[in-house]
């Protein structure tokens, strides 16, 4: 996976741009930062592993990273035992005693208002558990720091994002046909990947919110 450096420099090449005169570091940092947003979101973000233990009084365990959505993806308690994921406003009328029913855990629900995951019913001794959920990268702000969290799974995708990254520099600028050619590139590159066109934004959206 690139660090911010190694992108910042790619970017560079790509915009056949190497001095700082039209984007200087900061510039070309932000729009890493958005195209790593962007290319996230359009594939469903990238999985983050939460591990921690449950027990009456702390039912839960946190979430650190930008949801993509309010579900998980799959969960399991220390004896491998899995747990079926359920989104909470299915869990509210499913059950709507779930947060306070105790007994054998079956569900992981995610209430994305206080980033918390879940187990219910709730395990009377302290029970460990791993939930893995789908987030956004955080921004990415030292040099040596790797894009996507340093998510593997993410490594594809950052031929594209180099492109995506291009093209919002060159729209700041108001180069809006290289923009466009640019743009068009990173998604022939995402839908080549198997990301759905449907959910792929048309170019003038993007440059509306450039």
């Amino acid at each position: 996976m690139w660090t911010l450096s190694e992108a910042r420099e790619r970017l560079g090449r790509r915009l056949a741009e190497e001095s700082t005169a039209f984007w200087d570091a900061t510039e070309r940092n932000n729009a890493i930062n958005e195209a790593q947003r962007f290319i996230s979101a359009l594939t469903r973000g990238y999985p983050q592993t939460i591990t921690g233990s449950v027990i009456t009084a702390t039912p839960y365990v946190s979430i650190t990273g930008k949801l993509v959505a309010d579900y998980a993806t799959s969960g399991q308690i220390d004896d491998g035992a899995a747990l079926r994921a359920v989104p909470v406003n299915v869990a509210d009328v499913a059950d709507p005693e779930w947060r306070t029913r105790t007994g054998t855990p079956r569900w992981i629900v995610i209430d994305a208002a206080t980033s918390r995951v879940y187990v219910t019913p709730v395990p009377s001794v302290s029970t460990d558990i791993t939930v893995n959920v789908a987030v956004l990268p955080d921004d990415v702000t030292s040099d040596a720091e790797e894009l996507f969290g340093g998510a593997t799974v993410m490594e594809q995708y950052q031929g594209a994002l180099l492109n995506v990254a291009a093209s919002l520099c060159l729209l700041r600028e108001r180069y809006d046909g290289d923009a466009e050619r640019f743009f068009q590139f990173a998604m022939q590159e995402l839908q080549a990947l198997g990301v759905d066109p449907a959910r792929i934004p048309k170019f003038g959206e993007v440059a509306q919110a450039a």
